[in-house]
């Protein structure tokens, strides 16, 4: 029991469902990765056209062309095409990570002991591991949906649409659906 099971087509979609599409929402950080982005684009530019390297101390074109395509360009890609997806349903909860993984994992009702929404706090992105909180799934926003399953394993699925999830885990998770009174969960 608790046991994670990849599928790939393994839920209805219907108008009861909760999902959830979760994108990078920091237009500063994008804009700071485009401004760098077109920054190197315009040196290696005018190095090539006045034949000259460019600046008080001029770096060699290979190496600016190397961050161009091995760190920047993939930086703003991954940005934009990383999402993270939240299903809920009768059959339980679904959640994967695109592009990286085309199939869902899933938690069965039967496997999950507990199950609540939780205030986030602290900067936290992306997935990460810890052996005393368990494993979270975020991308921003100030709440998370706070899964335990029936073998102690704890999961952490981020949410920026909190009420939404509340009306389906009332109605969908019955009586392992806790409310928290203070609704604080401190991952930092």
């Amino acid at each position: 029991m608790g046991k994670v099971i990849s599928t790939r087509h393994g839920f209805k979609r219907t108008s009861f469902n909760f999902y959830e599409k979760q994108r990078f929402t920091s237009k500063l950080l994008l804009g700071l990765l485009f401004f760098i982005e077109l920054g190197l684009v315009y040196m290696l530019i005018e190095q090539e056209l006045s034949g000259r390297l460019w600046g008080m101390k001029p770096v060699n074109p290979i190496i600016l062309m190397g961050i161009l395509f091995f760190i920047t360009t993939p930086l703003i890609a991954i940005f934009l095409i990383t999402r993270f997806d939240t299903v809920i349903n009768d059959d339980g909860i679904f959640y994967r990570w695109r592009p990286y993984n085309k199939s869902y994992s899933i938690y069965d009702w039967s496997a999950v002991r507990t199950v609540s929404i939780v205030e986030m706090k602290g900067p936290r992105i992306g997935k990460s591991k810890s052996a005393k909180r368990g494993e979270m799934h975020y991308l921003g926003g100030k709440f998370g949906m706070k899964l335990e399953t029936k073998s102690g394993k704890i999961k952490i699925l981020g949410t920026h649409r909190p009420e939404e999830l509340n009306r389906i885990l009332v109605r969908v998770a019955g009586d392992k659906y806790r409310t928290n009174s203070d609704h604080s969960f401190d991952y930092a």
